[in-house]
């Protein structure tokens, strides 16, 4: 009888490391998640500007060629 007491304490004991490192892996996951979730909100916000960017630039030039045209005309 003490020796069945004393297994089930010694297996008692790794239950709390256990969960510990179980939770802890499951945090550090979420937030590597979160990370990239964030890394590519970034990157997609880059590149939405960089395209606006460019949607400006190109509509600058046909309003200057267009101005020229009347111009010549």
């Amino acid at each position: 009888m003490l020796l069945i007491r004393r297994c089930a304490a010694i297996q008692q004991g790794f239950v709390l490391p256990l969960v510990m490192a179980t939770g802890l892996l499951l945090l550090l996951s979420g937030l590597s998640l979160q990370a990239m979730a964030l890394h590519s909100l970034a990157q997609l916000r880059l590149q939405r500007r960089e395209a606006q960017q460019r949607d400006a630039a190109i509509s600058a030039a046909m309003t200057a060629a267009t101005g020229v045209q009347r111009d010549l005309d």
